[in-house]
This record gives structure tokens, sequence and C-alpha cells, in this order.
């Protein structure tokens, strides 16, 4: 008996200690498809952007080379790649580009668009589908202008350049704008819309009065085709090649413009004798106020104010009975620009 579950005993370890879990089948090694392409067109270029995938479908690492092909289609939702428009290496976990010329399709002028797709293949030539596609529009791009310069005023920086006749209609309805963009210059900063206008053969300008002064800024022209559906709705936009940059360094050197209609009113009683002063007040944006200044004959003018006054008014109560004085005002900007005096106003005081 006792051989007998000793036998039994060493058959439930065995079965206990030996039994395999359920069988796996092989990894495919499959990379991840690309899930983030995104389109850029400039002028007659399109830029492709990606995240090269990291992992396969089964969660592995990415072993042996990895090839990214990049697909055309003239055909809207098609999967398949019967137009490759080139194999290149994929990087794992790499940010990856690629640039197509539209020449070739531009010039055909039957399509309206063309779409593409990633489709990342492991070292056996596999993939596990395509990415995400992106359409591209195809109407004509609009040359950048020629001839572009800058000139600083107080008023702004006013834009000018040469304009080139829109290109002729396509298959697609379109109209074309010129696009005044503009960055810090030295810095990487992302380039700010600051005005529009409709593209036309022949000289335009733009300008800007929404800017800091005391900065250096970079501006460029560039022309935009804006594609409309039949009703009119913008399907898409999307700039031409890039224009050359202007720089401008946006130095205040200028003073505002001088103050109008000065008066002088003399007020008072003999123990408090006073002259007033009114002006049109100035509406430059960046005013910090006036200076008032007084001479008394045939004397020089002296300032009076101790500080800049904040509104259009000033009362002088250092006069003297019998005794005429000849005032005049200056405008001052927060960078301490003074401007022209005003017509000079004259006053008398009574005895």
């Amino acid at each position: 008996m006792f051989p007998r579950l000793l036998v039994c005993g060493l058959a439930v370890i065995l079965v206990a200690c030996g039994t395999p879990g359920a069988p796996q089948p092989p990894s495919l090694r499959l990379p991840k498809p690309v899930e983030d392409l995104r389109a850029v067109r400039q002028g007659d270029k399109v830029i492709l952007t990606w995240t090269s995938p990291s992992v396969t479908t089964d969660d592995g690492g990415i072993r042996g080379a990895a090839t990214a092909r990049i697909c055309r289609s003239l055909l809207a939702g098609e999967r398949e790649c019967r137009d490759k428009a080139a194999d290149i290496p994929s990087l794992p976990g790499q940010k990856a580009t690629f640039t197509d010329d539209l020449t070739p399709l531009l010039q055909s002028a039957r399509q309206d668009f063309v779409s593409y797709n990633v489709e990342v293949l492991n070292d056996r030539g596999r993939s596990a589908g395509p990415s995400n596609a992106v359409t591209i529009l195809l109407a004509p791009s609009m040359t950048a202008p020629q001839n572009v310069s800058a000139q600083l005023d107080r008023n702004g920086v006013t834009i000018s350049w040469t304009g080139t006749e829109p290109p002729p209609a396509g298959a697609l309805r379109a109209e074309y704008r010129y696009r005044v963009l503009r960055s810090v210059a030295g810095e990487a900063s992302a380039e700010t819309v600051v005005g529009e206008a409709p593209a036309r053969a022949g000289s335009g300008s733009f300008t800007d009065r929404n800017f800091q002064w005391e900065r250096r800024y970079a501006y460029r022209v560039a022309g935009v085709t804006r594609v409309l559906s039949r009703d009119g709705r913008v399907l898409g936009e999307f700039e031409g090649d890039p224009g050359a940059r202007v720089v401008v360094n946006a130095h205040d050197s200028f003073p505002p413009a001088a103050p109008r209609d000065l008066q002088a009113v003399y007020s008072g009683v003999e123990t408090q004798r006073s002259i007033d002063l009114t002006w049109t007040p100035n509406d430059d944006a960046d005013l910090a106020g006036y200076h008032v200044y007084r001479r008394e004959g045939a004397g020089n003018f002296a300032r009076i104010s101790s500080e800049a006054a904040r509104t259009p008014s000033f009362r002088d109560t250092n006069v003297q009975p019998g005794r005429t004085y000849t005032y005049s005002v200056t405008a001052v900007d927060e960078r301490g620009n003074e401007s022209q005096s005003s017509q000079p106003a004259s006053e008398g005081v009574p005895q």
C-alpha cells in the first residue's frame, strides 16, 4: 500500500509543477501604425511630419532596421500604397519628416487634392497598416512679393512691397492675399500675423501699429492661397514660398505732435491771482504729459511745471499785478521725447 501512495504523491507533485501555460504565438514584430501624421503645404511642396513608432503591436521593442514608406493617393479613402513617394529609415520614437514636390501634380491641372499616409515596415518588409491620412489641396500657390522694405516713423512700422499678378484660376476656386508676419529678431519666437492685403500686381503696403518700442523685429510678406467651396466657405489655406525678411530696430526717437489751441485766461481776486491755461488734448498713444513754459516781456522761455502735467490744463499762481506773461506748452512721451512748442498765448495781470 505504501508504494502506491508514494506513486500517487509523486504524480500530484509532477502535475502541479510541470503544467505549462497557454502556448503563445510567435511575435510578428510589426511596428505600431503611425497615429500623428501631419502635412503643411508651402509653395509647391508639402512637408510631412510624424513620430516613428517605438514598439510593435504586441508591445515589444522594434528590432532590426525599420523603414517608413510614404505613400501618395489621388483617390479618396484609398489605403493601398499604389504610388510610393519614398522609403526612408525609421528611427524608433524619433520625429520624422519628408518633403514632397507637388509640381507634377499641379501641372496636370486635373486633380483637386492628393492624400498621404505613412506605413512603417519591419526588417521583413511587413507592417501593421498605414497611418492616418492627410489631404493637401492642389490649388496654385502665390509667389512672394518683391522689393520688401520697412520704414519706421512715430505712427508705426510700414511694410512695403511690389506684388505680382495672382495665378490663373485652376480646378479649385481660390482667392489670393498678401500676409504680413512679424517675429522678434534673434529669438526663437513664433511669427505673428499682423495684417493682410488683397494680392495684386504693383505696390502695396501695411502699417503695423501694434508693437512695442525698443525691440528688434523681423518682418516678411507671404503670398497666401485661400481655397473656397462653391458657397464661399474656406476649405483650407497655405502660404507660398517664404519671402525675404526685413529687420527693424523699433527705437522711439519720434516726439509727439505739438499741443494745439493754447489759451491763457486771467482769473482770481486780489488775494488769489492766477492765469489758467488750457489746450486741445494730444492723442498720441504713448503720451506721458505736458511741459509748461513761460516768459515775461522779451525774455527767454523757462519751464514752470515741476512735473509733466497729466491733463491739458495748468494754473499759474506765481503772477504779479501789472505784468504780462507769454506761455507755450510741449508734449512729452513715455521715452522722454519732447514735441515742438505750441503756438504762444499771452495774458496780463491787472493792477
